[in-house]
């Protein structure tokens, strides 16, 4: 793809692996892309955080 965002997070060029999802999901994340961005995934609250994203 040539760019995501995730709220005011944009990455460019970004390898995708096309598979079947279930037709409630938008996409999927990897953990290529949380871990490289510093996400923090609450699984308590189903919330992600990054110190990209500022309330």
């Amino acid at each position: 793809m040539d760019q995501i965002g995730i709220d005011a997070l944009r990455i460019e060029n970004v390898e995708v692996d096309v598979g079947i999802l279930p037709k409630s999901h938008k996409g999927l994340l990897g953990l290529d892309i949380l871990k490289t961005y510093g996400f923090i995934v609450d699984m308590e609250k189903l919330e992600l955080h990054s110190p990209h994203i500022t309330d």
